[in-house]
């Protein structure tokens, strides 16, 4: 059987023209040269390369630096992320800064990318793990000083948590 993948998301040059709205240069007041998309492209690819945004599908080009007209393969989600960023990054090549505002706006969307692409290991406390010393047996009766759950282990507890798909797939 034959598959056709289809390339979706923004295209790139969107992402990079709304990169260039946001360091204020907007597209039908001013015009951009070849040289400073092709840059913004470049910058664009490598920022693409870094973790959190290798997470989210980017299409990068096989060869060069690829087409600013192809699609970004980004969902729609993570758009003011990508395009925030690569602002920052191209706003000092063309003589602009960001405002106090876009920075803060950059700082908490990219906190919310690193929160939803983040992998936290799942980890059990080693046998007699000692609770801490806010242990008070009048507080909370049948409380216990110590944790009883057994070795330690990374291992996903597939007794606990039935939507855990990667110890679906493990079996």
């Amino acid at each position: 059987m034959v598959q056709i993948l289809i390339e979706s998301g923004i295209p790139k040059s969107t992402l990079i023209d709304m990169a260039f709205d946001d360091c204020g240069i907007a597209g039908y007041s001013f015009e951009k040269t070849a040289d400073e998309y092709v840059s913004a492209l470049q910058k664009l690819n490598a920022m693409m390369w870094e973790w959190p945004f290798d997470q989210l599908g980017y299409i990068q080009p096989p060869v060069g630096d690829g087409n600013p007209s192809d699609a970004s393969g980004v969902a729609n989600r993570d758009t003011q992320v990508i395009v925030t960023m690569l602002a920052e990054r191209i706003a000092p090549g063309v003589g602009k800064a960001l405002s106090p505002e876009q920075r803060a706006a950059r700082k908490r969307s990219f906190a919310q990318l690193c929160s939803r692409v983040s992998v936290l290991p799942r980890v059990k406390f080693p046998a007699q793990t000692v609770r801490g010393s806010g242990y008070d047996p009048y507080r909370a009766p049948g409380y216990e000083p110590f944790i009883y759950e057994g070795g330690l282990s990374t291992e996903p507890d597939t007794t606990t948590d039935p939507g855990d798909l990667a110890a679906i797939v493990a079996e």
